[in-house]
């Protein structure tokens, strides 16, 4: 059986049977040029699932989702953004085998907000430069 795919705010249902249609955002509607969403308080999965698409991840796993909400909860606490060996020791999983080598890309589908580069990325750290 065929299946028609929902990307980028196209619809999407099955050629066989027509029992599901969806509509997922087109992230370019919603996101800066960075990728970050411009109205982060407007995030949801179905965003975060173009978002990964987007930037070439693929189906968001429960390893995924799991990363994710620690990384919305830890932003929502302490608002900041969490360091990457943070993440590893909190969740029990590297953020790089999920989200490759950008921790960025993770904050993006997480819908934080850009820090329009505060985030300053070294060999050994990420912090955050406070003004």
């Amino acid at each position: 059986m065929a299946a028609a795919t929902a990307l980028m705010g196209v619809r999407a249902m099955s050629t066989a049977v027509a029992t599901r249609i969806t509509t997922i955002p087109r992230t370019a509607d919603c996101c800066d040029l960075e990728g970050y969403l411009k109205d982060p308080s407007q995030w949801n999965w179905d965003l975060a699932q173009a978002m990964a698409i987007d930037e070439r991840l693929g189906e968001l796993t429960n390893m995924h989702r799991r990363v994710i909400e620690y990384v919305r909860e830890y932003y929502e606490v302490h608002r900041d953004w969490p360091l990457p060996a943070r993440i590893a020791k909190d969740v029990g999983f590297k953020r790089c085998d999920l989200f490759r080598s950008d921790p960025e890309i993770l904050f993006k589908v997480a819908g934080l907000p850009n820090p329009h580069g505060h985030i300053v990325w070294d060999v050994r750290n990420l912090y955050h430069h406070r003004a």
